[in-house]
């Protein structure tokens, strides 16, 4: 069974800002899951730890300084 982190849990987990976290959604890099027909936003755990695996995170180029 997979496993959800909610948007606090997410941010808690791997250390980072809310504005970070908001950033990769926007960016496409990780999806929102809504449960249940709920309101909460949702992560999955597997794609967060993929994600940040050691690594493995790159940094877009539209957001490095030249």
């Amino acid at each position: 069974m997979e496993q959800y982190l909610t948007f606090k849990e997410a941010i808690e987990k791997l250390k980072i800002s809310r504005a970070t976290l908001y950033r990769m959604v926007e960016d496409g890099k990780l999806t929102i899951y809504k449960v249940g027909g709920g309101k909460k936003t949702y992560f999955k755990l597997v794609e967060l730890e993929l994600l940040f695996a050691p690594g493995e995170y790159v940094v877009p180029v539209s957001r490095m300084r030249h």
